[in-house]
């Protein structure tokens, strides 16, 4: 099972009656040259740990419903296992379309940045949206 089924199937009890998961992808808080200086192999695993709590770098899972699209917030040491919600978007809203190596997407007034590989999560997102509502 990959990333995105495990995260289906952990973001579950968030979800309310009749509501189901259209896509899944995820995005971090904090700005990614400051993450990659973790793979560096002199610092092996507990530098990228110490890196990451620095940089305050926040993993995001966007649960995109039918009904709304969720932001929970997610542990890289234990995908399975997903902490809370961040916050609640309309589902009517477009977040892309996405552009350049690593795409903003403002989450209660913070920005997630989504790399380039995860632009489909995106695109299909707004493909499934109900309207084509460029608020955000």
């Amino acid at each position: 099972m990959g990333l995105p089924e495990t995260w289906m199937k952990a973001s579950e009890p968030y979800l309310r009656p009749g509501e189901s998961i259209q896509t899944v992808f995820f995005g971090q808080t904090a700005n990614p040259f400051i993450g990659a200086l973790a793979v560096i192999p002199v610092l092996g695993l507990i530098g990228a740990l110490i890196v990451s709590a620095a940089g305050g770098n926040r993993l995001r899972i966007f649960v995109v419903t039918t009904q709304r699209i969720l932001v929970l917030d997610g542990n890289p040491m234990r995908p399975k296992k997903l902490a809370d919600v961040v916050a609640e978007l309309p589902r009517s809203i477009r977040l892309g379309p996405p552009s350049g190596l690593w795409y903003k997407i403002p989450v209660d007034g913070k920005r997630v940045r989504v790399h380039r590989r995860r632009f489909d999560g995106i695109r299909e997102a707004d493909r499934l949206a109900p309207s084509l509502a460029t608020d955000r």
